[in-house]
């Protein structure tokens, strides 16, 4: 019994090799993003300040972010800050334990300090604030 033996010969196109390092890489930046999203497994808080009469954006306004201890403003303790950008925006990465809730302090010249409280426990972290000058 003699047996014959088909062979294949599959012809990829030259750029193959390159085509397939670049997809390869677009998967390594695609899941890294999603990764980076939460920055270091830190809670997001992010938001963008207006000014009361106009709405516009206020740029650089100092945001705080404070963790209340035994529901007291006096035992507050400083955690985090950042300062918004030109577009009235500001991101605070942090932390937060389960145990206490925590406010943010908005301040700038010329308006007055506005403070926000949140929960720990809050899904939602976008908090826009709205300055009264």
């Amino acid at each position: 019994m003699e047996f014959d033996y088909i062979s294949f010969h599959i012809q990829f196109p030259q750029n193959f090799e390159i085509e397939m390092k670049k997809l390869f890489y677009l998967c390594i930046v695609i899941s890294l993003s999603f990764v980076s999203c939460k920055k270091m497994g830190k809670d997001e808080i992010s938001g963008i300040v207006q000014q009361d009469s106009t709405f516009c954006l206020i740029s650089g306004v100092d945001v705080q972010l404070y963790e209340f201890h035994d529901f007291s403003i006096s035992n507050a303790e400083y955690r985090a800050s950042t300062t918004t950008d030109n577009n009235g925006k500001y991101t605070i990465y942090y932390n937060m334990n389960n145990r206490n809730p925590y406010f943010l302090k908005f301040e700038k010249s010329g308006y007055f300090t506005s403070t926000h409280t949140i929960s720990s426990s809050d899904d939602l972290k976008k908090i826009n604030i709205i300055l009264n000058d």
